[in-house]
């Protein structure tokens, strides 16, 4: 089998080659998964009136069958970090159901503004749910990074998310064996 290294974006059940990437992309209800090198979760939106946006943090709200429920990200400390699931790759809309991304890169996200610049670290902004910041908030705020802006446009902006929860326990940290 040989893939056009050209690259296009495929549509929901194709699969494509991802130049920029240099790997299998596959899609996705109008996005792309970039094989091996992004995880992905299929969530519910457990709001019932309101869509949560693309690029949203979120946060464990429950379960429906085997599909988990999100809402937009508190992370002003009212409730734990380990409650965060990832951040959208799609608009979500009310009870409905889309992908969340809780490894690899994000397309197609505006990050032109808020004074974001290559490099910059992404946390859950305190202030609004679901919302990202480059400001390190402070206590009893989530304050570990969740996302790394790695491309800055209106339109095709990239972030690489890693939302993985800092530990409770900081001693518990180690890199040795």
């Amino acid at each position: 089998m040989q893939f056009n290294t050209a690259g296009y974006d495929p549509a929901i059940g194709q699969i494509s080659w991802d130049s920029d990437f240099s790997t299998l992309q596959i899609g996705l209800n109008g996005e792309v998964l970039q094989v091996g090198q992004e995880h992905v979760v299929r969530v519910k939106n457990s709001s019932g009136v309101t869509a949560i946006p693309d690029a949203s943090v979120v946060m464990f709200a429950g379960a429906t069958g085997d599909v988990i429920s999100v809402a937009p990200a508190v992370s002003d400390g009212t409730y734990d970090a380990h409650t965060i699931v990832g951040v959208t790759t799609e608009e979500i809309d009310a009870d409905g159901f889309g992908f969340v991304t809780q490894f690899g890169m994000l397309t197609h996200v505006k990050t032109d503004y808020a004074g974001w610049a290559v490099g910059d670290l992404l946390y859950a902004d305190p202030v609004t749910a679901g919302g990202l910041t480059k400001t390190l908030p402070t206590d009893p705020a989530w304050h570990f990074p969740i996302a790394a802006v790695t491309r800055v446009n209106a339109e095709s902006g990239r972030i690489f998310v890693r939302a993985i929860p800092e530990p409770k326990d900081h001693s518990t940290w180690s890199f040795t064996h």
